[in-house]
C-alpha cells in the first residue's frame, strides 16, 4: 500500500512539474472541460481540478470525462483523426480518460500535430492517475472532426484502450 501510494504521489509531481513548467504553463491554462459531443461547441473554461479518490489529473489541466465516452477504432486518413461513437455496455476500442482544450498555436486537426500538442496530457502517466490498474493500456488522442473544429469546438479527448472492441463497459468513470 506504501509503495502504491509513492508511485502516485510521484506520478502526481511528475506530471504537475512537467505540466507547470514554463513551457506548458500557456497550454496548461487553456484545457478545460469539454462537451460530450464531438461537434459541440466546447463549455466555459474551468479551472484545474485535483482531488484523492476521484479526478486528479487536473494537475495537467485536463479534467475527467463526467460520464462515460466509448469509440470505435480509431482510423486516420489525409491527417484527420476520426473515430465513431459507441455505447460502453457493448464492445468498443477507446474510452475517454482525460478532456481538454487545444492549445491557441494549434491552428488545424492534423492528427500528428495535436497529437504532439497534447502528449503531455495524453499519456500513460496522466493516465495512471486516472486508473493505476490501466497501466498496460494504450494511449491515443481523439481532436474535434474539422466540422467541428471550423464551428469553434477545440475539445479533444485522450483515449485509452487495450484493443480493437476488447472493452464492453466503461473503466474510467465511476
Amino acid at each position: 500500500m506504501v509503495g502504491v501510494t509513492l508511485l502516485v504521489l510521484g506520478l502526481l509531481t511528475a506530471t504537475m512539474w512537467y505540466a507547470l513548467h514554463p513551457a506548458g504553463t500557456d497550454r496548461l491554462n487553456l484545457l478545460a472541460t469539454a462537451p460530450h459531443a464531438t461537434t459541440a461547441a466546447p463549455s466555459a473554461p474551468a479551472g484545474p481540478r485535483i482531488g484523492i479518490g476521484g479526478c486528479m489529473i487536473g494537475a495537467v489541466g485536463a479534467s475527467c470525462p463526467s460520464s462515460a465516452q466509448c469509440f470505435d477504432a480509431l482510423t486516420v486518413s489525409a491527417g484527420v483523426a476520426r473515430a465513431r461513437s459507441l455505447p460502453c455496455t457493448g464492445p468498443h476500442t477507446w474510452e475517454v480518460f482525460a478532456i481538454g482544450l487545444l492549445p491557441p498555436d494549434v491552428t488545424g486537426v492534423r492528427y500528428p500535430a495535436v497529437k504532439e500538442s497534447v502528449a503531455r496530457v495524453c499519456n500513460p502517466a496522466t493516465l495512471m492517475l486516472v486508473d493505476m490498474d490501466a497501466r498496460s493500456w494504450q494511449v491515443d488522442v481523439l481532436p474535434p472532426s474539422p466540422e467541428a473544429f471550423a464551428s469553434g469546438d477545440r475539445s479533444f479527448r485522450c483515449l485509452a484502450g487495450t484493443g480493437r472492441n476488447q472493452q464492453t463497459t466503461a473503466s474510467f468513470v465511476r
